[in-house]
């Protein structure tokens, strides 16, 4: 057959624009198996026609053969990766299928790639290992054309460099050249399973929810069964995997759909109860509560059906992918309500009261569950949250709050751990009295030497201690702050170590609130104790929370749980006053860490400029006792451990460093009025007008000897007696006491 230059350049064209157009086809819903049926016998007729540079040619013979195919498929079906001749034999047949992808451009034949992926899947986990290394390792880069590629780019980098080092001169004759040998860097360094996963997606039906579980089995190998040796390239084949299916995943390619009892496919109800990671759906019954019943007086449209709307307040949203239409790819439930829930009980209650959406003014979040491990790290829940909330405020503006009811799934594992410490700060003295005294009105045996940790785990493992009102009133005040301190302060590599907590912070949450009893199932009270937290979620700052979270981790915070910490400051200080403190810590905390240490403390202190502070607490440079007093009061960690404190750095969270200013602002208030001042130098020896002075030995003896402080007080009088009298006016002993 002949033809014309022009017409096989025509025709290269076409067969270019169906490949260009396959993509794009996605936004349509259309999945890819869909989009190459119809476009592979053109496909085919392209290749038969059109060589290089226009010249006709013949498809290959090994592709268009069928008993090549066949003697693939026949392997495959019988392959036994355990003998390491299979093995290379199968890493070859991937490699051959690669490289013909790579090579040419054309489509490998549907049979090859289904066979591969269909041998995959009736595989156990040690044979899918196996696979899985083969690609890691296998079809890695070809060291060999990196290097080669790396020269000639380096070459053509040297010969179009300009006048300045490092910089191309992009008017170089050479330039062209200089960029095609970039591109063939870049495809060199493009590892060959990349092509392996784009050739599963285009030609396999379902190849993105085979690439997905084929993730999920490589997470499995890595938490599971790979030595020490195998852990590297398995780990970069799963970054390149996850980045793959990132891109395929985007929120663009997304779409949000309304779970409904009356009209979602029995099929995806099915999924909802067996995806259910949260709360566990135990009846249909309850499944219908979940999902909501439904009145006359709301709207919407699943997949093109009018759904009217719910009476009593439950939703549920999903996020679908155009190619696994069916897949619930992250769900959740949604509870309409007056204010905050501060338990499920208070859910169960309030959305079977309310008769109409309107009436609400809270949309609480209150399950959230994934249902594909192999999208783990895929950032879909974020994504989730934020379109189910815009998409509840257009439809209902009277919504004013979004808040979730989130479990600590890993508290009391992390509470198992502090057994054997003896911090007070855990346990407060008085807590722990209140506590035994109920375990002992019981009964219950307690070791005298247990500690107060492992005192409050043995009050926990009393059987139906939830119901006992006196046992859990004594718990309530110790599991609260603890719950608070696990969720606030225990930290890993800067970030949250509960896992829930980092998601929803990551996501520019405000830790608002932990509820004591939240969740008694027997799942809830396992894994927390019952408690339950609060995730606030304030449209307008959640781009500001989510910042500070990742560059500076600091955990935005709401009132009750600083005052469950012990944290009072909000109670001072004014937001203003906090904002410039928050400025003043982020400039010393030049490493982010989320902390600054004793020495930047006292840099802090005399340059941080609030006016509404009294000017005796600050604009002067602390001594160092009185900055490792300043920590033991508000870092748990150090008290009682003073003496040892100048060996330490005594790193202090934002958290702590508001502490600290709001007692230096407390001190400072308690002498603006001067009353109780003027009788305390009066007592020294001054006069009630504030005239006279006090002698420094004299003070000197009140401070060391009769109130038995052992700080530097000799020192602050030195700074402030300029003259060196030895005698003290009413301002400097009030400077010195304050």
């Amino acid at each position: 057959m002949a033809m014309s230059w022009v017409s096989a350049r025509g025709l290269w064209a076409t067969r270019s624009a169906l490949q260009r157009n396959i993509r794009g086809s996605l936004a349509t819903g259309v999945s890819y198996g869909q989009v190459l049926r119809p476009t592979r016998a053109i496909q085919c007729a392209l290749l038969t026609t059109s060589g290089e540079n226009g010249d006709v040619r013949s498809p290959s013979k090994r592709h268009e053969d069928p008993m090549h195919h066949r003697q693939h498929s026949s392997f495959l079906r019988s392959v036994d990766l355990s003998n390491p001749a299979a093995q290379k034999k199968l890493s070859k047949l991937i490699q051959e299928v690669v490289k013909t992808k790579a090579n040419t451009g054309d489509f490998v034949p549907q049979v090859v790639i289904e066979s591969l992926c269909t041998t995959y899947r009736g595989m156990h986990i040690d044979e899918k290992k196996k696979f899985l290394q083969i690609l890691a390792q296998d079809l890695h880069i070809d060291t060999e054309a990196a290097l080669q590629s790396a020269v000639q780019f380096e070459q053509n980098l040297t010969n179009v460099k300009g006048a300045r080092s490092g910089q191309v001169d992009w008017d170089h004759e050479s330039v062209e050249r200089y960029l095609r040998t970039f591109r063939n860097l870049r495809n060199a360094l493009s590892p060959l399973y990349e092509t392996f996963f784009q050739q599963i997606l285009s030609q396999r039906e379902n190849g993105m929810l085979f690439l997905v579980q084929m993730r999920a089995d490589l997470l499995q190998v890595l938490r599971k069964s790979a030595t020490h040796s195998e852990i590297p390239a398995l780990r970069s084949l799963d970054a390149s995997l996850k980045h793959f299916l990132a891109s395929w995943f985007s929120v663009g390619f997304l779409k949000l759909e309304r779970v409904t009892y009356e009209h979602s496919p029995g099929q995806l109800l099915e999924k909802i109860i067996r995806y259910e990671a949260v709360h566990p759906v135990g009846t249909i019954a309850e499944l219908k509560r979940r999902l909501g019943t439904h009145g006359r007086n709301y709207a919407c449209s699943f997949r093109g059906a009018n759904v009217v709307g719910p009476r009593n307040g439950r939703r549920c949203f999903a996020f679908f992918h155009p190619s696994i239409p069916d897949e619930p790819l992250v769900f959740v439930h949604v509870a309409l309500m007056q204010e905050i829930a501060s338990s499920m009980q208070s859910i169960r209650e309030e959305t079977e009261q309310l008769a109409e959406a309107s009436q609400a003014k809270a949309a609480i979040f209150y399950s959230i569950s994934s249902t594909q491990k192999g999208l783990s790290g895929v950032d879909l829940g974020n994504f989730l949250i934020k379109e189910v909330a815009k998409a509840l405020k257009t439809e209902h503006p009277h919504l004013k709050t979004f808040a979730t009811l989130s479990p600590l799934p890993q508290f009391m594992a992390w509470l198992e751990t502090q057994r054997f410490k003896t911090n007070e700060s855990l346990v407060s003295p008085l807590e722990l009295d209140a506590l035994l005294d109920v375990l002992d009105e019981r009964g219950t045996i307690i070791h005298s030497d247990s500690t107060p940790v492992a005192i409050v785990l043995d009050a926990l493992s009393i059987s139906n201690w939830s119901e006992d009102a006196a046992l859990t009133t004594a718990l309530k005040p110790i599991m609260l702050r603890l719950g608070a301190r696990y969720i606030y302060h225990e930290k890993k590599r800067g970030k949250a170590l509960d896992p829930v907590t980092n998601f929803h912070v990551r996501n520019g949450a405000i830790f608002e609130r932990i509820n004591w009893l939240a969740d008694l199932s027997k799942k809830g009270l396992a894994q927390s104790a019952g408690m339950m937290i609060n995730y606030k979620y304030d449209l307008a700052h959640v781009e500001a929370n989510n910042e500070n979270y990742l560059l500076h981790n600091i955990i935005p915070i709401g009132l009750q749980p600083q005052q469950v910490l012990g944290c009072g400051f909000v109670m001072v200080l004014a937001q203003d006053e906090i904002d410039a403190c928050r400025e003043a810590f982020l400039a010393f905390d030049k490493d982010r860490s989320g902390t600054i240490d004793v020495w930047e403390l006292r840099q802090v202190l005399e340059d941080l400029d609030l006016t509404s502070l009294n000017e005796l607490a600050m604009g002067q440079q602390p001594t160092e006792e009185e900055l490792f007093q300043m920590i033991s009061e508000v870092d748990e960690d150090m008290s009682g451990a003073i003496e040892i404190l100048e060996s330490l750095q005594c790193p202090l969270d934002f958290a702590e460093f508001l502490q600290v200013i709001d007692n230096q602002k407390d001190r400072a208030a308690m002498f603006e009025d001067d009353s109780d001042m003027i009788d305390a130098f009066v007592a020294c020896g001054g006069k009630p007008d504030k005239t006279g002075f006090v002698r420094k030995e004299t003070l000197v003896k009140i401070i060391k000897g009769d109130f038995g402080l052992t700080i530097n007080i000799e020192e602050m009088i030195n700074k402030l007696d300029v003259d060196g009298s030895g005698e003290i006016e009413f301002d400097e002993f009030k400077a010195i006491l304050t």
